[in-house]
């Protein structure tokens, strides 16, 4: 009996000790499970509150880089608009008036740009983008404005230009006959118009004139009937259409050309060709002959005060063709000279200004 209670109480205390060492190790497991996510749900949760910061945190940067991106790019078009009204006055103000007011804008620009650059944007593709922009175009503005500048300091600079650098465009908008009487504008412009485009030789304008004139004394019949000039000559003077011309002599064997010497005793050019070629022999001693050409800065006043030419200016090299040439301009040669800015010297289409060649 004893052996039997023993034996039972050893089966309660082995029973007592499995269980309690069962209940205990699932009691710590559970508890240690539990800590563990405990631990792990409140480290995710840091984790999730640190990525909202730092994403609200990026987004309040990027914030505030567009607003400043955006003030600058205004800021920088209100600059360009000064520019713009500056040198549009070019013509009325002081010279250094505009060139003060261009310095003043050229530092600003200046300034706006080491600000730009300082600005860290690459946390956001956008403003990246918008910042490359507004630093291009920065750029392409000081380097505008700073060859303005220099135009206008050279000009200050070099105020003892001679003639042959200043083209004088006034003739060509003068209004000979504004006021004058219509019938007499007709009549010498339908001679004119048979001499030059219809190559009517001069004999047979002048009967031309002769008879318009009849036909005015015949039609007016009054004592004051206005005259027309009876000569073809005096028609194209009246209109100016003959051209600025200067006469030279050149020699047909050498092409030697020889200016007119108004203080020579007989004749303002040599008869014969005096020039001595090298390795040629001895001196032409050929007769030379006229060899008339057209005065350049009036030929480039005739041409700087055509209808088309400010639209020539506007388009520049924009609508050349790439695989027809339609004029010199079109070939590679000419679009390969470079400028002092490094690029194509004929192209004035930003920079508002006609190349010429």
């Amino acid at each position: 009996m004893a052996k039997q209670r023993l034996k039972i109480g050893n089966d309660e205390d082995l029973a007592r000790s499995i269980f309690k060492l069962t209940l205990e190790d699932r009691t710590e497991g559970r508890l240690e499970e539990g800590r563990i996510t405990a631990e792990s749900r409140c480290t995710l949760n840091d984790t999730f509150r640190a990525a909202r910061e730092h994403s609200a945190e990026i987004h309040g940067e990027a914030s505030d880089n567009y607003r400043k991106l955006f003030l600058l790019d205004i800021e920088m078009h209100a600059c360009l608009q000064t520019v713009t009204d500056a040198v549009n006055q070019l013509h009325l103000a002081d010279g250094q008036q505009v060139l003060g007011m261009l310095t003043a804008e050229y530092e600003t620009m200046t300034t706006m740009q080491e600000e730009v650059r300082h600005m860290q944007v690459s946390s956001d593709a956008c403003n990246e983008e918008f910042w490359h922009a507004i630093l291009g175009t920065l750029e392409e503005m000081r380097l505008a404005v700073k060859s303005i500048m220099d135009v206008i300091a050279h000009r200050a600079t070099n105020n003892d230009l001679d003639s042959a650098k200043i083209v004088d465009t006034g003739p060509c908008f003068k209004q000979r006959y504004h006021n004058a009487n219509p019938a007499i504008l007709l009549t010498m412009l339908i001679a004119l118009i048979l001499n030059v485009f219809g190559h009517v030789t001069h004999p047979w304008c002048n009967a031309v004139l002769g008879l318009l004139n009849l036909l005015l004394e015949t039609t007016l019949r009054t004592s004051t009937c206005p005259t027309i000039p009876s000569d073809i000559h005096t028609i194209h003077k009246k209109f100016d259409l003959d051209p600025v011309t200067q006469t030279f002599a050149t020699c047909t064997r050498c092409s030697c050309t020889y200016p007119p010497v108004p203080t020579r005793k007989k004749s303002p050019y040599p008869e014969c060709c005096t020039h001595q070629r090298k390795g040629k022999g001895g001196k032409m001693w050929t007769p030379v002959r006229p060899y008339v050409i057209q005065d350049f800065n009036a030929f480039l006043a005739e041409m700087l005060s055509r209808p088309s030419i400010e639209e020539a200016m506007d388009r520049g090299m924009m609508m050349n063709e790439k695989y027809r040439m339609w004029n010199i301009k079109d070939g590679t040669v000419m679009q390969e000279i470079l400028g002092a800015d490094g690029k194509s010297f004929l192209d004035g289409l930003k920079r508002q200004d006609l190349r010429l060649a």
